[in-house]
């Protein structure tokens, strides 16, 4: 009799867990979520227009774009000549840009000095923003510097590529 006793205790047992298991199954509820969404078309336009305010000597190669890059040629004959003008940078892409990094300039030299600011003088600095169909004048300047002395005038044509790159990333 203690055998057939635990058999039918484990049998019920077992029939107890079948059907808590079946009783639960029947309580639950599936739950499902669904919907749309949609990714919006979006461009990327950082672009340089309206080269402007020329100043100073007559450039050998006048300012021209070509893409994203502006180039020119100038040459500075005495101390103190110098060659300005300004450019805009442009936003006609519909996401806001800003800049990854400081403005690399390179191009110096211990003869000519070259800079790049906004257009009020303001250093153009990493984190700056460009809005969505903003513009910011740029102002670019070399100049033959006038603090050289006789010994530090150069004896020959010291010409100097000058560069500058802004990177622009999404804002």
């Amino acid at each position: 009799m203690g055998k057939n006793f635990k058999k039918i205790a484990v049998a019920a047992l077992l029939l107890a867990v079948v059907g808590v298991s079946v009783g639960f199954a029947a309580l639950g509820t599936t739950l499902s979520i669904s919907g749309t969404s949609t990714a919006k078309t979006n461009s990327w336009k950082i672009e340089m227009v309206n080269i402007n305010n020329k100043r100073g000597v007559t450039p050998a190669t006048p300012p021209t774009i070509s893409g994203t890059t502006l180039t020119y040629s100038v040459d500075l004959n005495s101390p103190g000549d110098y060659y300005e003008f300004t450019v805009d940078v442009h936003n006609g892409g519909s996401l806001p840009a800003k800049l990854s990094a400081a403005p690399v300039v390179t191009g110096t030299s211990s003869y000519i000095t070259h800079t790049v600011k906004y257009s009020d003088g303001t250093e153009i600095k990493k984190d700056d923003t460009l809005a969505v169909d903003e513009t910011k004048t740029l102002k670019v300047r070399v100049e033959y510097k006038t603090d050289l002395t006789a010994e530090t005038l150069p004896t020959s044509d010291a010409p100097t590529t000058f560069s500058v790159s802004l990177t622009y990333v999404q804002g």
